[in-house]
């Protein structure tokens, strides 16, 4: 191994580095080599399992970062031991048996990762709602099964949630408490009852008040509610088009005001005015760069909308029908359509 007798060691990151190693031999070396470590980074390490019970020795992490790597083992029960922990990061590991519900009560607990393990089941505990730190959850495309527990209503941090691809079932719970929430990920469950998460009041005038990334994060977000199987999907829909068409007309003059801000600049540039100022430079920059700035809002809706479509039927027929004949021209105009 390439770790030993590190003792005094605080954070280990071997990101990448491909070390190849079973679980009885990269547990045994790191356990009695850096005892004190509060971060354990080696994702794409090429790890195998399984999570030796000597990991248990590390009482100091707080940060356990094992992403992408060939586990194929459960999820061990002594990870509920680590009560300093506050970010658990294990997607794409080839998880199964059943997630340990004692990790849930960990009260430091920040952010969970634990997407792209569909061997691995689970169920969420009414104690979740006591994690009163937790900001982000992303158990996508594994098996977990049961209700969403009404006590997620008190997890006030939350800005990154996404249940997609599980087997839940019941009712959605109110996350309106959640003010900082921005993506919410939640189709292909099997999800019923009303959607009262949403505070429309507040949160139009939270759309408002956005710069235009978080305006398109709030469309992209509603647009996605939009394939979900829920009769009450329709009695929003005209309130979830009106966003995502605001959203989307703002944009395209936003743009619009951009390209002519950019000949202005090539045509001050042409006559010796100068360049664009490095300010002004590294701003557009780290916007252009936004993940969200890759996204079609457009094609998300027009996408969604033939989702909707189909999941409804005629019932979707008619609440188009019965929107405002403005507002369906509005959305004509952002989509594009004839």
């Amino acid at each position: 191994m390439l770790v030993q007798n590190l003792s005094e060691l605080k954070e280990l990151d071997l990101d990448g580095v491909n070390i190849s190693a079973p679980g009885n031999e990269w547990c045994q070396v790191l356990s009695s080599s850096v005892p004190n470590r509060r971060v354990l980074s080696m994702s794409s390490c090429s790890l195998s399992g399984p999570f030796e019970f000597s990991l248990l020795k590390l009482q100091s992490l707080s940060i356990i970062h094992l992403y992408n790597n060939p586990f194929n083992a459960p999820v061990p029960e002594f990870f509920a031991n680590f009560i300093n922990l506050t970010s658990l990061h294990l997607s794409s590991c080839g998880l199964n048996g059943t997630f340990p519900e004692n990790i849930f009560k960990i009260p430091t607990l920040q952010t969970l990762y634990l997407s792209n393990n569909e061997l691995l089941q689970g169920a969420l505990p009414d104690f979740i709602g006591d994690l009163t730190v937790l900001s982000i959850v992303d158990l996508s495309v594994c098996n977990f099964r049961g209700s969403i527990p009404s006590s997620m209503a008190n997890l006030t941090q939350l800005v990154y949630l996404d249940m997609s691809s599980n087997n839940f079932t019941g009712p959605i719970p109110s996350f309106s408490r959640a003010k900082n929430l921005t993506q919410m990920y939640l189709f292909r469950n099997h999800l019923t009852g009303k959607i009262d998460s949403l505070n429309w009041k507040d949160f139009l005038n939270l759309v408002d008040n956005a710069s235009s990334t978080q305006r398109k994060t709030f469309g992209l977000a509603l647009s996605i509610i939009l394939t979900l199987r829920l009769p009450q999907v329709l009695d929003k829909l005209d309130q979830i088009l009106s966003v995502c068409t605001t959203v989307i007309l703002s944009e395209n003059n936003d743009l619009s005001e951009e390209e002519s801000s950019g000949e202005n600049m090539s045509s001050s540039r042409c006559h010796g005015e100068g360049t664009i100022p490095s300010k002004e430079l590294r701003k557009r920059q780290i916007k252009y760069s936004d993940p969200i700035n890759q996204l079609s809002l457009e094609t998300s809706v027009r996408v969604n909308l033939q989702t909707c479509a189909a999941l409804h039927g005629e019932s979707f027929n008619s609440a188009i029908g019965n929107m405002h004949p403005a507002a369906l021209e509005q959305l004509k105009k952002a989509l594009k359509m004839p």
